[in-house]
């Protein structure tokens, strides 16, 4: 059965729905995708992880983290704190799965890969993609809760120097303030750029990334993927 649920903010207006359907092949696949949808239908229900099946188990208050009766925006802030080490910052949707793969005919090279969960997707669809963490940021992706995929462990020199730059680049949620990612754009002499995140002044990447990215690529497609609350982030492609 379909999961259906009501929006607000990238989807709604300018033409966009007002309802989000998860689809069969990511209710499948996707865990992560599911359990956000489930929070959106009702955002009292924490999510509590950890079962090796991932099962939910949910509250009817809010007791164990917070004061009973807590607004339902403070409740999925709550939960989305909750499940982001174990999957990532972005919900991946199949829609923006399959345009990567699309963006990347000769592969894929994902750097800052965190727990690998993005590229574990990418791979079941099919991508040729390798992926790379130097294990630094705040949560240690695969390090500290477990990877999805297979990741090498390097920072972006590393992965620059070992990979092909006819792989599209792919970046998701670069550390905040940090140069890692400017640098890596800097170095990278491909011709696609595959960026999940904030813009400009976002919680994503640095001035000097932004900078760089609106000075030497062109923006070729966006794609709106399933947000959190209060968080402005989306898939573009960029063409150099």
């Amino acid at each position: 059965m379909a999961i259906s649920v009501k929006l607000s903010g990238i989807f709604v207006g300018f033409g966009k729905p007002e309802e989000y359907v998860v689809g069969d092949w990511d209710e499948a696949n996707n865990p992560y995708l599911v359990h956000w949808a489930r929070v959106q239908q009702d955002p009292r229900h924490l999510l509590v992880l950890g079962t090796p099946a991932n099962e939910y188990k949910v509250y009817g208050d809010i007791d164990a983290n917070g004061p009973k009766g807590c607004s339902s925006t403070l409740c999925q802030v709550a939960a989305r704190r909750l499940i982001l080490p174990k999957y990532g910052f972005a919900l991946p949707d199949e829609q923006a799965l399959r345009a990567i793969i699309k963006a990347g005919p000769q592969g894929i090279l994902e750097i800052g890969a965190g727990t690998g969960y993005w590229a574990m997707l990418l791979s079941k669809l099919g991508a040729d993609i390798v992926a790379y963490d130097s294990y630094g940021g705040k949560y240690g992706g695969g390090l500290d809760h477990g990877a999805h995929f297979k990741i090498a462990r390097g920072d972006h020199r590393e992965a620059l120097e070992r990979e092909s730059h006819d792989r599209t680049l792919f970046l998701c949620w670069p550390d905040y303030e940090d140069g890692w990612a400017h640098e890596a754009l800097s170095l990278y002499k491909g011709k696609t750029l595959a960026y999940v995140g904030e813009g400009h002044g976002g919680c994503t990447g640095d001035d000097a990334l932004h900078a760089l990215i609106e000075k030497d690529w062109k923006l070729k497609e966006e794609v709106p993927i399933p947000q959190w609350w209060g968080i402005h982030d989306e898939l573009c492609i960029y063409e150099r």
